[in-house]
């Protein structure tokens, strides 16, 4: 199950679904690392790249217009960073309990060590 959480941004109920579509996205924007089971993200802007990517995620499932534009993403994660971001560390833990995160993680390992193996010229 993906993890599923909603915030409020811009005064509207937003609802984030943390799946498969989610971390593609991300991972595209380069916005998201998988570490164990942990998905980091180095700034804000991936902060708001990887809730933007749940967003369109759970807009996908529910065949509804993605319409909340990336600015208020960034504006929501920049005032968690001033604020705290008790709300952010309440949707880590969302993203850490979805079980798309450790699978998808180990996929993309095995992926990289079948891009990073070498010739070593010996049969």
């Amino acid at each position: 199950m993906a993890g599923y959480t909603e915030i409020i941004i811009g005064g509207q109920q937003v609802g984030l679904r943390f799946g498969i579509a989610a971390i593609k996205i991300a991972r595209e924007k380069k916005a998201i690392k998988i570490v164990g089971e942990v998905i980091e993200t180095q700034t804000t802007v991936n902060t708001a790249h990887y809730l933007r990517a749940a967003y369109i995620d759970n807009c996908y499932v529910k065949e509804m217009d993605a319409v909340i534009p990336f600015e208020k993403f960034v504006e929501w994660a920049e005032e968690q960073e001033i604020n705290g971001g008790a709300e952010l560390q309440r949707i880590t833990k969302v993203i850490s309990e979805s079980n798309y995160v450790k699978p998808k993680e180990e996929a993309e390992d095995k992926k990289d060590k079948k891009k990073v193996r070498k010739s070593t010229g010996t049969k």
